[in-house]
């Protein structure tokens, strides 16, 4: 792709918040976004005053220890049948009040600001990668104005899903990225603007090629294979540098084609990201397995490891 991100955007202002901290987010955009991580303790106590509540609702220890039993008569049956209809959403309750008082008491909650934040081009000052897929790529497309979405806010939101890639995967087809699809609605909308004008597909993109030192990537298998902690995790990465192409209808045919594959690809010094985060994110969800909202929480942050400082160097003298 070519290099020309710097002429697409319009310059806009970067953020309306205090002076001091707008410098920060020129200078240091992940330092500022630490600050965004922040423990609500009023928040903590009206979560765990609501599980002790269930947790100690009159008789549904009881009913639980019935449950647990393996030796009930067949004549008892319907008796077992509605003690289940009772329990079944305490339970699923409890367990849920007690994962969130869990992760609230060990984990700051993220405020996902940071990812609306642009550099003077309008571009994104931080992009997201999902630790699970081998894919390390964050992609926004912008195509031609398609009349399935109208000015509404619903279909931006729904264009916004369907144009964004994390590792390989539209928002579009997992409720997981739907945070993150939401704060780059601004970008997708410039895009969409510029492929319409020109009648062609824009494509701006970037790739995380650092090394997670070792601790914090047991930390993150490990969260990774407990069921009930985070649905996802990401990594929060700087981008100083975005990849921006365009193609015609018949050329990204040829795109999606390569695109699809997996990419080990190891792309050069200037994607290397600074310091990124690690938040896990909790997707919060009815009792019929509906999303009806997500929260995400730091985890860690860390800085460049030996191997990739190695890389750094050993791409410098390639170039020089």
């Amino acid at each position: 792709m070519s290099n020309n991100s710097e002429v697409l955007l319009d310059v806009i202002d970067v953020t309306e918040d205090k002076e001091a901290e707008t410098a920060l987010i020129q200078v240091n955009p992940l330092k500022a976004a630490l600050s965004y991580a922040r423990r609500d303790d009023e928040k903590l106590s009206v979560i765990r005053q609501a599980y002790l509540e269930i947790k100690e609702k009159p008789g549904m220890e009881f009913v639980s220890r019935q449950l647990d039993l393996k030796n009930h008569l067949p004549l008892e049956q319907a008796v077992i049948n509605r003690a289940k209809e009772i329990h079944e959403p305490w339970d699923w309750e409890r367990q849920n009040l007690a994962r969130d008082v869990n992760l609230t008491e060990q984990y700051k909650e993220f405020d996902p600001t940071p990812l609306t934040w642009r550099n003077r081009q309008g571009l994104p000052r931080l992009a997201v990668f999902d630790v699970a897929s081998t894919k390390n790529d964050f992609t926004i497309f912008g195509r031609p104005v398609d009349l399935t979405y109208r000015n509404d806010k619903l279909s931006i939101k729904q264009r916004s899903r369907d144009s964004i890639h994390i590792g390989g995967r539209s928002a579009a087809n997992t409720s997981s990225y739907d945070t993150i699809a939401s704060c780059y609605q601004d970008v997708v909308q410039k895009l969409y603007d510029r492929a319409s004008e020109t009648k062609k597909t824009f494509i701006l993109q970037a790739k995380f090629t650092g090394m997670i030192p070792d601790e914090v990537r047991a930390q993150i298998l490990d969260f990774l294979n407990q069921a009930g902690r985070f649905s996802s995790v990401f990594i929060i990465a700087e981008i100083n540098h975005w990849d921006l192409g365009e193609r015609d209808e018949r050329s990204m045919e040829e795109f999606w084609r390569e695109y699809r594959k997996e990419d080990l690809s190891y792309e050069g010094v200037h994607q290397l990201a600074r310091d990124p985060l690690v938040v896990g994110q909790l997707l919060q969800l009815d009792r019929t397995s509906h999303v009806i909202g997500s929260k995400l929480f730091l985890i860690s942050f860390f800085d460049t490891t030996f191997l990739e400082d190695y890389l750094i160097e050993k791409t410098v003298q390639g170039l020089s």
